[in-house]
């Protein structure tokens, strides 16, 4: 760092005396004949009615059993000797409807339940149908200890499976008959018609001495 002799410090925008400014600004204050200071806020008059401002997406909405008090005891005495009362018997209302009408009528303030409904409750089923039916078509030929006729298709495999191995077998056969024959012929024509040797049919050459 080198310092710098012309440096004064941070720049500021430079002030221009105003003669009219009089300090800070404030709103006007009105003299209210009416204003008091309350030296005990906590001493009011009866509550004759009561405001709520909600901001809710289900109509027909209704409060009722209001109570203001400091007592924890109060309210909950209050509350047993009014709220709860009324709570078990609204439950005991819904449940003579049944489960089905109480779903129903959620819908009406939820439509995007039946969604929910179709994905947890029908799909399932139509699954298991489905498989039910497919395996009870697979499944309706009992099997039993009763002589059932063979397929078709099975038996035209059996009888050329059948006609093959007789082809086999006499092709075999006729091979074998032939084999022994020629061995027949090759001994008869070694021994000729007697016991007298064979003769060669080769014809010898004369040597040339």
């Amino acid at each position: 760092m080198i310092d710098n002799p012309k440096f004064k410090g941070k720049w500021q925008a430079p002030l221009i005396n105003n003669p009219n400014y009089k300090g800070k600004w404030k709103p006007r204050t009105i003299k209210n004949p009416e204003h008091f200071f309350d030296d005990y806020p906590y001493k009011m008059t009866t509550i004759e009615a009561v405001g709520l401002e909600l901001w809710s997406m289900t109509e027909n909405i209704v409060f009722d059993n209001f109570i203001i008090t400091d007592s924890k005891a109060t309210a909950e005495s209050w509350a047993t000797d009014s709220f709860d009362i009324k709570k078990s018997e609204e439950e005991a209302e819904a449940a003579k409807d049944g489960i089905i009408a109480q779903l129903i009528a959620t819908t009406n303030a939820r439509p995007w339940l039946w969604a929910v409904y179709i994905t947890v409750v029908v799909l399932p089923l139509l699954l298991i149908i489905i498989y039910c039916c497919s395996s009870s078509k697979d499944n309706s030929v009992k099997k039993t200890d009763e002589v059932s006729p063979d397929d078709p298709a099975e038996e035209e495999q059996e009888e050329e499976a059948q006609e093959e191995d007789d082809e086999e077998a006499a092709s075999d056969s006729t091979s074998e008959k032939k084999s022994k024959g020629a061995l027949e012929a090759e001994e008869t024509e070694e021994t000729g018609a007697g016991d007298s040797p064979r003769k060669s049919p080769r014809r010898r050459k004369a040597r040339k001495d």
